[in-house]
């Protein structure tokens, strides 16, 4: 069959881009024809609030940024100028997913499988993504839709039903054929939006392959890798990250974004970042797929979890998503709640037979989920 993805591997974030990799490997290993599609931006569907947000949010900001260190403030300013070498180390491994710098959209195929990552988060302030139809379902023109371990994010029934788009939402994903998610919250969200039960499947990433494959190498030696998006680590988190990479004689080197308490940072592509991971004596990270990462070529790692309640204003709750991949992968040990937390955990030993164990029967259940769904 001939086979589109329609995902978020434009973004520049390495899960973004490696989810979509793995994807694409594991359906063409089933011998179809894959290739990665783009989607037409929608209209953001919190507009009404969308600029007084913006303002509080940039006014927080601003504040921060005056408040910091010169060293922190000097840091926020490299990341901006930064954020265009991080594109271009990006579109540079565009042809690993068979793209080009022009989107391309839907040509009609046999098959269009939507996901991974948060595809169905609908409720995104951001121009580049807002309510975007054919990410729900619509428009599709091939003959068969299907999501594989689609995410709804922070996006909640109940933000739907108070911007007015929980109909339009339930309508587009009734045309799908087959709906996969990620995690209960998404599932959950399925079940009252639409009265159907989803599949769940773990993200691609840990049902692939990606950490046997040969990836550019790099030339670091005993570091520690923070990976999270930039400033998004307080500055009691910093202290205690660097204090325990201290103790044990490391550099600490962030990836994913600048951090002002870091000896290094690494603007690396997506052909590189697990040559990190794999190289690190240990990891400490904030976001979903840094777990994932870390998982996978068994490195210690620590994962930051913020409540809803605890986060400053300008940072974002992960607490969500993060246990429900740590519950799966029976890791609740390794979340940090507070700084105070992180040099203990790090030392506490991890099972991982029981995660190869747990990846290859997920990876069956991926598979047949994918040979079923898309059988010409």
């Amino acid at each position: 069959m001939r086979v589109e993805i329609m995902s978020m591997q434009r973004v520049v974030n390495y899960g973004s881009f490696l989810q979509a990799l793995s994807l694409k490997n594991m359906i063409g290993s089933l011998g179809h024809t894959v290739s990665m599609v783009d989607y037409h931006p929608g209209r953001v569907a919190v507009e009404k609030n969308r600029l007084a947000a913006e303002l509080r949010y940039r006014t927080s900001c601003a504040g921060r940024f005056l408040e910091s260190t010169r060293a922190a403030r000097m840091a926020h300013v490299a990341m901006l100028r930064g954020r265009e070498d991080a594109g271009e180390a990006f579109r540079a491994c565009y042809p690993m997913l068979g793209m080009g710098d022009k989107p391309a959209y839907q040509s009609g195929a046999d098959a269009l499988v939507v996901g991974s990552d948060e595809v169905f988060n609908c409720l995104q302030p951001y121009d580049g993504v807002g309510f975007a139809r054919e990410l729900l379902g619509g428009d599709c023109r091939a003959k068969r839709l299907i999501s594989y371990a689609a995410s709804f994010g922070y996006t909640t029934v109940e933000g739907l039903r108070t911007w007015g788009k929980d109909g339009e939402a339930a309508a587009l994903l009734k045309n799908f054929d087959a709906i996969s998610v990620r995690d209960a919250h998404s599932r959950e969200t399925i079940r009252t939006l639409c009265g159907i039960e989803p599949q769940e499947h773990v993200d691609p990433v840990l049902a692939g392959d990606l950490e046997t494959r040969a990836w550019t190498p790099v030339n670091e030696r005993k570091y520690m890798l923070v990976y999270g998006y930039g400033g998004r680590f307080t500055h009691a988190e910093g202290e205690a990250i660097r204090d325990m990479a201290k103790r044990r004689g490391l550099t600490t080197i962030a990836a994913a974004g600048r951090q002002p308490f870091c000896d290094k940072f690494t603007q690396c592509g997506p052909d590189q970042i697990l040559s990190y991971i794999k190289g690190a004596s240990c990891i400490v990270t904030e976001t979903f797929h840094g777990v994932i990462f870390a998982a996978i070529c068994h490195r210690p790692f620590v994962a930051i979890c913020r409540r809803s309640g605890d986060v400053k204003p300008g940072h974002v709750p992960n607490e969500q998503k993060m246990m429900d991949l740590l519950q799966k992968l029976n890791l609740m040990d390794r979340a940090a709640r507070t700084p105070q937390e992180i040099d203990t955990i790090m030392d506490r030993p991890i099972n991982f037979d029981a995660i190869d164990a747990f990846r290859a029967r997920e990876r069956a259940r991926t598979m047949q989920y994918l040979k079923e769904n898309l059988a010409g």
